[in-house]
């Protein structure tokens, strides 16, 4: 099923508002938009440029992006970076020392790269053995940093989308999950649900079957890919619940509670940021707690939702841009 890319969608979107676009010949990635009333507005893939740099530039760094939220007065995740750079080796960050404060906060711990994205090389990891293994994979460049942090378990994983002063999309994320018919052993199944997305217009991307996480969590649950689930069996594949991992979504938009409306409307505007998503970790999203982290704030957030498949999903994905597009056209 071949599906637009975003420059597309952006350009179709535009022309319903009277608006004219350019996208460079190239790469089809970069382009303007051109409203009527004069006011111009540049994207590049999913990243419509109504933030702030600094502002998008903060929220690019995971633990600086904490640190502001703590400043703030909201619930974040324990969690302190580290790297082979010499500056904080001198400084006592080094991997070893990360292995020390995994330790104080107890394994298992979240292992993620601090300045990257879409839940790339996040792991949960159980152990020092493993720790240095996920932690060299991460620093292979040198100007990375290895973000190391405490891990919440039995909490369920959400995204707050907010544009200006209110939400206008909330979901749940679920990891990469496989559901077991009793004749096919993980990897069949996994590789089904990989030409399932193909046909509905997912990425193939997003599933990598090669992907070590996939072993590795198998593994921690005492599986590997040859395990063969019996029928409604649910096997999750992944401890992140990214979309671009393979993961999917429940539509929650109409139900989450106010308080969470509000609380994501708060950090969007403590951050400085127009339009954002907001990833909470929290047991109900439709029934307010104090007890729920926020995860991480990403200034450009993917609105290509999967909670839906086919005509209503683009129509769905449609209506978030046509309201963006008009927010910045009106309101910015």
């Amino acid at each position: 099923m071949k599906t637009e890319n975003v420059a597309q969608l952006i350009e179709r979107i535009a022309s319903q508002l009277n608006a004219t676009t350019y996208i460079e010949p190239i790469y089809k990635k970069f382009g303007i938009i051109f409203f009527s009333n004069g006011r111009r507005l540049f994207f590049k893939d999913r990243q419509i440029n109504i933030n702030t740099a600094s502002s998008v530039s903060v929220t690019t760094n995971k633990f600086e992006t904490s640190n502001f939220l703590s400043h703030f007065g909201y619930n974040v995740p324990t969690g302190r970076t580290f790297s082979n750079h010499p500056y904080d080796i001198k400084h006592n960050r080094s991997v070893e020392d990360g292995i020390v404060f995994a330790k104080e906060l107890g394994f298992p711990v979240i292992l993620k790269p601090n300045n990257k994205s879409q839940g790339v090389l996040v792991c949960k990891v159980g152990n020092e053995e493993e720790f240095r293994d996920i932690a060299a994979k991460i620093l292979r460049n040198r100007n990375d940093a290895l973000l190391v942090e405490k891990f919440y378990g039995g909490y369920s994983d959400y995204r707050i989308v907010v544009l200006g002063e209110r939400v206008i999309s909330a979901y749940q994320r679920i990891p990469l999950t496989v559901t077991g018919n009793g004749r096919q052993n993980i990897l069949e199944l996994l590789k089904d649900k990989q030409a399932y997305y193909k046909i509905i217009g997912r990425e193939s991307k997003e599933i990598d079957i090669n992907d070590f996480r996939i072993k590795m969590h198998l593994q921690g649950n005492n599986m590997n890919l040859n395990y063969i689930p019996f029928t409604n069996e649910q096997v999750t594949l992944l401890d992140n619940a990214n979309l671009s991992s393979g993961g999917t979504t429940l539509e929650l938009t109409e139900k989450i509670a106010k308080e969470y409306c509000q609380l994501a409307v708060s950090v969007a505007h403590d951050m400085n940021l127009k339009l954002c998503g907001i990833d909470i970790l929290t047991h109900d999203i439709k029934v307010w707690s104090e007890d729920h982290i926020i995860l991480e704030v990403n200034s450009a957030p993917g609105l290509d939702n999967y909670a839906y498949t086919g005509e209503k999903q683009k129509e769905y994905v449609d209506e978030l841009y046509l309201q963006i597009l008009k927010y910045f056209e009106t309101s910015f």
